[in-house]
């Protein structure tokens, strides 16, 4: 029973080791180009959306002032 554990807990710290970062960076450049893309867009994500919305509602807002300007029939 004892070396089933011991076989289990040693396949679990393998698949770890392997997840870490700096093993990562140490097995294959293309991982962690990938890695480094993944955490660049991550970082961008929240800025992207925020400017997203702030950009429709801007042009909704633009795009309301036109056609108040156009019922008034200053908009000529």
């Amino acid at each position: 029973m004892n070396t089933v554990l011991l076989t289990v807990a040693a396949e679990v710290a393998l698949q770890a080791s392997q997840a870490c970062p700096g093993c990562i960076e140490m097995s294959n450049p293309g991982l962690m180009s990938g890695m480094l893309i993944g955490m660049v867009l991550l970082m961008a994500a929240p800025f992207l959306v925020v400017f997203g919305i702030g950009g429709g509602l801007l042009r909704a807002h633009r795009r309301a002032l036109a056609q108040a300007d156009e019922f008034e029939g200053r908009g000529e």
